[in-house]
């Protein structure tokens, strides 16, 4: 099961389920309409340098099993709700 969520930009997410896992992966947009996945290299310690893993993954974040999930992506929205509008001279940039 995958729903895609987009915004006004483009930029989106995949809710994804596997084997009773849920995640969150990061998409953009292209031209046409299409949503493709966003696919990143992840980084290894080794000898205390940051070296690129060999394997492209999706960028994504797991949320855990149905009920974690639902109470993280619970907890992301009151915390948006709590947080109300910014304006614009609040932007650090």
């Amino acid at each position: 099961m995958e729903a895609y969520i987009v915004n006004d930009y483009g930029d989106g997410l995949i809710l994804d389920e596997y084997n009773g896992q849920y995640s969150l992966i990061a998409t953009t947009q292209g031209k046409d309409g299409t949503s493709y996945k966003r696919w990143v290299f992840l980084a290894k310690s080794e000898d205390r340098q940051l070296v690129a893993t060999k394997k492209k993954l999706p960028m994504s974040v797991r949320l855990g099993n149905r009920e974690t999930a639902i109470r993280v992506l619970e907890q992301i929205l009151t915390e948006l709700q709590r947080r109300g509008p910014v304006d614009d001279d609040q932007i650090p940039f």
